[in-house]
């Protein structure tokens, strides 16, 4: 697959290059320490009941010492449980990073994607009167939450922030935020988009607020000249309502004729997108469609080539990775090396999604 640089987004004083290739190394190697554990898993299957700790995906080989004492690591995410793709992609990487390295716990979030500081907060609480040893969160909407997480890790308790939160572990106290550098997913999309030949977009995105999206929207809007793109904002609360999502994409297409492309901000416009581009046609396949974050419908669009690209986040490893870091760090007192730890981005196109299947079925990537 095509490979993205996301760039550094560390702050880092002029003539330090050394050290920054020292650090830069040391990312590298933690995210290669992953990916072994990830192949360990696969060879060493264990067998799993019905715990909080089952999941489609690799099964966790052992990663820790015996006898060694099991952990309790919860997370807490602004992401429907059940019901958004994406989530159920993070959430197959956590469960088997308890897997593998000894650790029980379980995720709470809202009933439907949300990002509402408040209702986040007593997720919060709830998961701290489990009496965890760490805490994995995501950092949707850092104003009303990053005091409550510094509250957190001030107590004693160690934080790993994920999929949301780029930037926030050094105002938080986290050991890393394992993210994206969302802005360079949108820019690249765009980026590709423009080379294609599409001079009008259309933005499916939401109303300014959730950093995640305002930074895509930047990346996206960058690539192309002032006024060009066409934005429509879905109100959050219709995310979970695809047949308004779609209803909103054809008013908006058949206001804008001059239209000749759209990308979707996220995994839960894919399917009202698709739907939309169902009742064009001709239109349609003059037009270029294209996504961030990889999902079922997305995949078989794309093995129709009725779809461009995909910009995949990699979430597994947004889920993963936060039980690596927090078991070496409370086992044995391993501190993550960079602040943000990045773990995508990659396109997905027709050309490459057929290699993609063993680890969509496998819950890895994508769906």
């Amino acid at each position: 697959m095509e490979e993205i640089q996301a760039p550094d987004r560390r702050q880092i004083a002029p003539g330090r290059n050394e050290g920054r290739r020292v650090r830069t190394l040391r990312a590298k190697a933690a995210l290669m320490a992953a990916l072994a554990a990830l192949v360990v898993g696969a060879l060493l299957t264990v067998g799993c009941g019905g715990s909080s700790n089952d999941a489609t995906g690799p099964s966790g080989g052992s990663a820790h010492a015996a006898g060694e004492k099991k952990l309790k690591i919860m997370f807490v995410g602004h992401g429907a449980p059940s019901g958004d793709p994406a989530v159920q992609v993070v959430l197959n990487g956590f469960k088997a990073g308890l897997r593998t390295f000894n650790a029980e716990g379980e995720y709470r979030g809202p009933h439907n994607t949300g990002f509402n500081a408040a209702d986040i907060a007593k997720l919060m609480d709830q998961a701290l009167a489990t009496r965890p040893d760490g805490l994995v969160l995501t950092d949707p909407t850092p104003p009303g939450l990053n005091a409550k997480i510094k509250q957190i890790v001030d107590s004693g308790i160690p934080v790993v922030i994920t999929n949301l939160g780029a930037g926030q572990a050094r105002a938080t106290g986290a050991l890393t935020a394992v993210v994206n550098d969302e802005v360079s997913n949108g820019k690249a999309a765009g980026d590709r988009l423009r080379a294609a030949g599409v001079q009008h977009p259309l933005l499916m995105t939401i109303p300014p607020g959730i950093p995640v999206a305002d930074e895509r929207n930047k990346g996206f809007l960058d690539a192309f000249p002032a006024g060009s793109v066409i934005k429509l904002e879905v109100p959050l609360a219709n995310l979970n309502n695809p047949v308004a999502v779609s209803k909103a994409l054809q008013a908006s297409l058949a206001k804008h004729p001059e239209a000749d492309g759209v990308l979707s901000v996220g995994e839960l416009f894919n399917a009202p997108m698709l739907t939309a581009r169902g009742t064009l046609g001709d239109r349609a396949n003059q037009m270029h469609w294209a996504t961030i974050d990889v999902g079922p419908q997305v995949v078989t669009a794309l093995k129709a080539r009725q779809m461009d690209f995909a910009v995949d986040s990699q979430h597994y490893l947004e889920g993963f990775l936060p039980v690596q870091f927090l078991a070496f760090y409370i086992r044995y007192g391993l501190v993550p090396p960079l602040p943000d730890t990045l773990v995508g981005p990659q396109f997905v196109t027709s050309d490459n999604v057929d290699k993609m299947d063993a680890a969509i079925k496998a819950g890895v990537r994508g769906s």
